[in-house]
C-alpha cells in the first residue's frame, strides 16, 4: 500500500519466500516485472540483489512503412527464387518439423510428449506464417497471428548454417508481404532479447517498444 511503504514491509515477505525456498532446497527465486507498469517493484528486486536474466519486449509501428523499408533494404531478394529453397505457407502438415526445428532455440512453447515444443496449429494455415523449405526440408519458419488490426510476429527461427542468407532474407521479407496484404495497419513485435536479429531490426527501423518484462532472478545464499 502507497502509505506504509518504506518501512520493510516489502522486504520481510521477500525474506519469507527466500526462507521458505531454502527450505525446499531451492536454489534461486524468479519474478517477472514491466519495467514500465511495475517501475517501482523492478527497482526494489535489483536493490535486494536480483538480477536480469532475459528480457522480453513488445514493439510496434506502421506496417505499410515497415515492410516498404524492408522492400528497399532488401530489394534484390525479392526477386530471388531458390533451386533448392523455397518460401511457402507454414501448414498443419509442417507443425511436428516446426516443432522440432522451435525446440532448440525458443522455449516458450509447450513441450510435448515426444521432447519438442509444440507449435500450436492455430499459427498455420492461415497464410502469414512462412517455411523456408530445403530441399524437402523445414530449415527455418516466421511465427505469425493477427488481432483485429494488428499483425503480431511472434518468432523467426532458422537453421543456423541459413541465417544471413538470401534464403532466411527472403522468409522474412514474404512474411511481411502477407502481412501487408491483409490490409492491416500495425506490426507488433513480441520478442526475447536472445532473438538478436529482431532486436536489430526493431532498432534499425525505429520501431517503438512499448513495453520490456524483465525476468529477473535472486540467489538463495548457502551457508
Amino acid at each position: 500500500v502507497l502509505n506504509r511503504r518504506r518501512e520493510g514491509i516489502a522486504s520481510q515477505l521477500l525474506d519469507c519466500v527466500f526462507g521458505e525456498a531454502a527450505r525446499r532446497g531451492r536454489k534461486e527465486v524468479s519474478a517477472s516485472a514491466s519495467v514500465r507498469e511495475h517501475r517501482d517493484g523492478h527497482a526494489f528486486l535489483l536493490k535486494r540483489g536480483f538480477e536480469v536474466r532475459s528480457r522480453f519486449s513488445t514493439a510496434e509501428g506502421d506496417l505499410a512503412g515497415i515492410y516498404q523499408r524492408q522492400r528497399e533494404r532488401a530489394s534484390r531478394v525479392a526477386e530471388l527464387t531458390g533451386d533448392e529453397w523455397e518460401v511457402v505457407p507454414l501448414t498443419s502438415g509442417m507443425l511436428l518439423e516446426a516443432g522440432q526445428l522451435t525446440t532448440e532455440y525458443l522455449s516458450e512453447f509447450e513441450l510435448s510428449r515426444n521432447g519438442s515444443y509444440f507449435v500450436p496449429a492455430h499459427l498455420a494455415g492461415m497464410g502469414l506464417s512462412q517455411a523456408l523449405v530445403v530441399r524437402g526440408k523445414v530449415e527455418g519458419i516466421t511465427l505469425v497471428t493477427q488481432q483485429e488490426n494488428t499483425i503480431v510476429f511472434k518468432g523467426r527461427v532458422v537453421r543456423p548454417g541459413l541465417r544471413h542468407t538470401r534464403g532466411s532474407a527472403a522468409l522474412f521479407l514474404k512474411t511481411l508481404q502477407k502481412c501487408a496484404e491483409t490490409g492491416a495497419k500495425r506490426l507488433r513485435f513480441c520478442y526475447l532479447d536472445s532473438a538478436r536479429d529482431t532486436v536489430a531490426f526493431v532498432h534499425h527501423m525505429g520501431i517503438e517498444v512499448l513495453d520490456t518484462v524483465d525476468r529477473l532472478v535472486g540467489t538463495i545464499a548457502t551457508s
